[in-house]
């Protein structure tokens, strides 16, 4: 059996209380609002997925635990990227004969320029 509620339960346990008045008559003007504000998660939440995923997910019924999962991969596969990077820079850089504050700023150039790559 799923531990998914049917959509009477979800009624009955969150939206009844903000969907209806005090006689139990539905509240058509907050019925409007809160599909309102339902229409812009639906719309804004598959690009946040999509981005978030590198394009993986983008429908707004995953849940949280699938959309995080596929957000830390992607995220230590970006580390691991970047680490590699860096410490193949780094070899190449030990064989110089650079002094060392030149050597480390070449690095330091090197990390900011990577940085300045990712945030575009």
């Amino acid at each position: 059996m799923s531990n998914q509620k049917s959509y009477k339960e979800v009624w009955d346990e969150y939206w009844k209380t903000f969907c209806t008045n005090e006689d139990g008559t539905l509240n058509l003007d907050q019925i409007q609002r809160e599909l309102a504000d339902y229409a812009f998660i639906l719309e804004q939440v598959p690009s946040v997925y999509s981005e978030i995923t590198g394009g993986t997910l983008s429908k707004p019924n995953y849940y949280a635990k699938s959309v995080i999962a596929v957000y830390e991969d992607n995220v230590n596969e970006i580390v691991k990227n970047h680490v590699e990077e860096i410490v193949d820079h780094i070899q190449d850089m030990k064989f110089g004969s650079q002094p060392f504050d030149e050597l480390l700023q070449e690095f330091i150039d090197f990390l900011q320029e990577e940085y300045e790559l990712e945030r575009r």
